[in-house]
């Protein structure tokens, strides 16, 4: 079964058009973002708010350690990026083997030390950016992180010979000294090519970099940034490439940009990818696919479903509660069907909301108390299926005690409510 899949989604058609906007349109002022709106079948599928610049996100930092407060296990580094310096946090609990960069007699942190970390998690709401001493950088097909050789596959990877057979290929065509130092993951992506030399390719492009980097960052002054975060415009087309037949931009320049940008040129196909400016002055992009109603909408509390039911979602500081209210809806069908359909059309967009509006951490989904605990299973499949679209990760873990669905996800950057709220302030 596996298999099928797996050539299933080598050819699958690309039925996905990026649209490319500056966010100007909505923000009535000059503005250094885009929006990024990913469209399948003309549906919305996921969108971002993206800097004209590269991320903090995964950026590389020889870090200067500023303090360290021993009741709560955390030291705070002090970063430089485009010459502002600025404090972020380190778990001395999640990072026991550190990466000194200055001359040391003992394994223990001190403040003044000169530290190699990576920014893991961007600030979000009251909370700084978080960094770790575990340095990996990521291709297509696999992250390489500083290591003893080992190799691990994606979860969703279950094929055992295709595992069996990457290895062995690994193994016939790299020394054990280039292994030696690196881990390496291989990603889901690596699972559709037919191909093994594209992937053994970025490995060792990787690797060259990995090494670059760890012998560049001997030789400087903390605090200094030494990779850059990834182009945040790049990283949206590489986590949806495979499915794009169409990027369109609302300036030349920025579509001249994608076509000669070397992170991209070195996507499998990505040759087959159609990049073009749009130019007809007549009508806006924005307006021609009604953005600024997208965003407003996106904003609201209250979102309608086509059965007349609505959700309505709410933030807190600690989580996020989605609410289901029959609302208009009402048909022939006896209460018990009415309410478990309700749910199950709820459950498809409370997954979507989930992903375009950016919600993270703990969230709740109050669904309409169902009698049948079966059904409620079914929910839990409904949304965790929804999730495997999800770039990040994203699981349905249970229903609480007071029959309320509970959902973890992968906190990347900010949510789109606290992104707008920001640039607009």
């Amino acid at each position: 079964m596996q298999r099928g899949i797996r050539d299933w989604m080598s050819t699958e058609k690309k039925s996905c058009k990026l649209v490319v906007a500056d966010l100007s349109f909505y923000t009535k002022k000059e503005s250094n973002e885009k929006l990024l709106v990913l469209y399948e079948n003309d549906k919305v599928r996921d969108l971002s708010i993206v800097a004209n610049e590269g991320m903090l996100l995964n950026s590389v930092h020889a870090a200067k350690v500023k303090n360290i407060n021993k009741n709560i296990d955390t030291a705070f580094l002090e970063i430089e990026r485009k010459s502002v310096r600025e404090i972020v946090y380190y778990s001395l609990k999640s990072n026991k083997r550190h990466i000194f960069l200055n001359n040391k007699k003992d394994e223990i942190i001190h403040e003044g030390d000169d530290v190699l970390v990576q920014i893991t998690k961007e600030a979000a709401k009251t909370k700084q950016a978080s960094a770790s001493c575990h340095i990996a950088l990521s291709g297509v097909f696999c992250v390489l992180s500083l290591g003893t050789g080992e190799l691990k596959f994606s979860s969703k990877i279950k094929d055992r010979e295709f595992k069996r057979s990457f290895e062995g290929f690994l193994l016939s065509n790299t020394s054990e000294d280039f292994r030696q130092g690196i881990n390496i993951t291989i990603r889901t992506a690596a699972y559709t090519e037919n191909d093994f030399l594209p992937v053994l390719e970025e490995i060792k492009r990787l690797s060259l970099k990995l090494f670059n980097l760890t012998d560049k960052s001997r030789y400087v002054s903390a605090p200094k940034e030494l990779v850059s975060g990834e182009n945040p415009t790049h990283r949206f087309i590489k986590a949806y490439y495979r499915e794009l037949g169409e990027i369109i931009c609302d300036e030349e320049r920025l579509a001249d940009e994608l076509r000669g940008a070397e992170a991209l040129r070195e996507l499998s196909g990505i040759s087959e990818l159609e990049i073009k400016a749009y130019k007809d002055t007549a009508l806006a992009l924005y307006k021609l696919y009604s953005l600024e109603s997208l965003l407003e909408n996106l904003l609201s509390k209250r979102v309608w479903l086509k059965s007349g039911a609505y959700l309505v979602i709410e933030y807190t500081e600690a989580l996020s509660v989605i609410d289901v209210n029959t609302g208009k809806n009402s048909g022939k069908k006896t209460s018990e069907e009415t309410i478990f359909l309700t749910n199950k059309e709820a459950a498809l967009e409370s997954a979507r909301q989930i992903r375009l509006r950016n919600i993270s951490g703990i969230i709740l989904i109050d669904f309409i108390n169902m009698e049948d605990k079966k059904k409620r299973e079914v929910l839990l499949d409904i949304l965790n299926k929804e999730f495997e679209k999800d770039k990040q990760k994203a699981k349905a873990l249970d229903f609480t005690s007071l029959d309320l669905a509970q959902i973890t996800r992968q906190r990347l950057g900010k949510s789109l409510w606290e992104t707008l709220n920001n640039i607009r302030r």
